[in-house]
């Protein structure tokens, strides 16, 4: 906190059924009062509560903005996922209404085509946090779950490196009229990619 360095926090779906959960921000703001965090839900969450939970879990942890993690894949091998994301562009757009802090779609680990990226325009989003295929393959950790399953392994592990990379993406962004900020959080695997994300 002493760097002013913006930092996400975890997912805060336990929080909406979990009231002691809470609790454990406001042990982290005595010690970090200054720090600058993110709140983090996911859009199936997102979907499925009402929009003043949503904003509480904001307000609990003194968030500077929130990422709205769009995970679909993840939740749909996932062994507790949620698999529902009906509606989705519609929730986000009425969280950005709602909240007087910066709403980012964070995009985890396999790209936005270039249609729906310019969706999201519509929406009003801050930002838009691209984490592309090539870092943490989601489908593949939770495929490793299932070690007694092998159905349910083989279905996660089959789209692993499934997806966009990041330099392409943002070669692709130029082509696109958003006003919303790009950022760029993960699949860089070296130099070579540095470079040509920066290019």
């Amino acid at each position: 906190s002493a760097k002013q360095i913006l930092m996400g926090v975890g997912s805060q779906r336990k929080e909406l059924t979990d009231e002691s959960a809470k609790k454990e921000w406001k042990l982290l703001r005595k010690t970090q009062p200054k720090a600058l965090l993110l709140s983090n839900i996911g859009l199936s969450q997102l979907i499925q509560t009402p929009t003043d939970k949503i904003l509480d879990i904001i307000e609990n942890l003194e968030a500077v903005g929130i990422f709205v993690h769009v995970n679909p894949l993840q939740e749909c091998i996932q062994k507790e996922g949620t698999p529902q994301f009906k509606g989705g562009l519609k929730a986000i757009e009425k969280l950005v209404k709602a909240t007087s802090v910066p709403v980012i779609v964070k995009e985890v680990g396999n790209g936005f085509s270039v249609s729906d990226r310019q969706r999201l325009e519509e929406l009003g989003i801050f930002a838009l946090d691209l984490s592309a295929k090539g870092g943490t393959d989601w489908a593949k950790v939770e495929a490793l779950r299932y070690v007694k399953e092998p159905n349910f392994r083989s279905s996660g592990l089959i789209y692993a490196n499934w997806g966009y990379d990041l330099p392409s993406m943002l070669l692709e962004q130029e082509k696109l009229n958003v006003s919303y900020q790009i950022w760029g959080s993960g699949g860089i695997r070296s130099g070579l990619d540095v470079a040509k994300s920066i290019a």
